[in-house]
């Protein structure tokens, strides 16, 4: 009964399937769907990207580029348009890959930086007022970083992030663990994404350090935007106790191979050791003294007074 009613189920389900035949949906398809490119102040290069067409049909395509916020993810009429491309259409045929060529020319006294633009392939069949998307299929997100002139190796040449290291707990030696907190502050105009590490090892000791990556949720870090993050580590040395440790924290800016570093200390626990040792040295005099009182005897006179008596 029970499979009688399972087959009866799908039959329903699918009933309307055979019904009314869905029509072949086709996927055009981009690539690559991000491109970036890295540019001094005074180059321009070419670039393209792949269209696919998987349709029956052939496509008439016409390229559209718009800037765009990648934060709000939203096109942006205040972000300079950086593209150039060919006013005429493409024409794809169907099951056809073709190269669609663009140009990337910056503007005079643009300010060096991090730009995005949308280059939103349209079909010509499409409605006049259709809504833009940021769809993989139909448009290429194109990041742009701008280098001064003078820069080398593309690097970016002023300090791109305020950096801060701080020891907020060091901890309870095999109990409670040691809190490292860092603050990244992006003070640059480009688009950052923190990578990197932060060490804590002894310098008077040849022990293997400790590493706590930073960002492991690669955030992107947009001009005065923050990072902030506290960690955490509970691993111990005997050598802790007595030995200052140093916290290394080396920062790269995921634009360049370039970094910026910070360092800090983890106090010892000398005045710790030494106030247990006192307290306990207290506590054991106080004990033996009071041990002698418990068992002293009574005077020998007192006695001899007890017997007359």
């Amino acid at each position: 009964m029970k499979n009688k009613f399972k087959y009866l189920t799908l039959f329903f389900l699918l009933f309307p399937f055979f019904l009314f035949p869905s029509k072949k949906v086709f996927a055009d398809s981009i690539s690559p769907f991000i491109n970036e490119v890295s540019l001094k102040e005074n180059e321009r290069t070419r670039e393209s990207l792949t269209f696919t067409n998987e349709s029956d049909l052939p496509k008439e395509i016409l390229l559209r580029v718009y800037g765009y916020n990648l934060k709000t993810e939203e096109i942006d009429d205040n972000v300079p348009l950086l593209l150039r491309v060919d006013t005429d259409t493409f024409l794809i045929q169907p099951k056809e890959s073709k190269d669609l060529p663009y140009e990337i020319v910056l503007p005079e006294n643009i300010k060096v930086g991090t730009y995005f633009n949308l280059l939103v392939l349209e079909s010509i069949s499409q409605a006049k007022n259709s809504t833009i998307t940021t769809s993989p299929s139909i448009s290429q997100i194109v990041r742009v970083d701008i280098y001064p002139v003078d820069s080398t190796d593309n690097t970016i040449s002023s300090i791109p992030a305020d950096i801060s290291l701080e020891v907020i707990s060091k901890g309870i030696p095999w109990i409670k663990g040691v809190e490292i907190k860092y603050s990244y502050s992006n003070i640059s105009n480009y688009i950052l994404q923190p990578q990197g590490e932060i060490q804590i090892f002894n310098q008077k000791q040849n022990t293997e350090p400790i590493y706590l990556k930073i960002n492991k949720d690669e955030n992107l870090l947009y001009p005065g935007d923050v990072l902030s993050e506290t960690l955490k580590t509970n691993t111990w040395n005997i050598y802790d106790l007595i030995y200052e440790r140093v916290v290394l924290g080396r920062f790269y800016n995921g634009v360049d191979r370039q970094y910026q570093g910070d360092q800090t200390t983890i106090e010892s626990f000398k005045e710790e050791i030494a106030i247990v040792g006192i307290v306990t040295l207290f506590l054991f005099i106080i004990f033996r003294e009071s041990s002698k009182g418990s068992g002293r005897k009574m005077p020998k006179d007192y006695d001899e007074e007890n017997e007359e008596e």
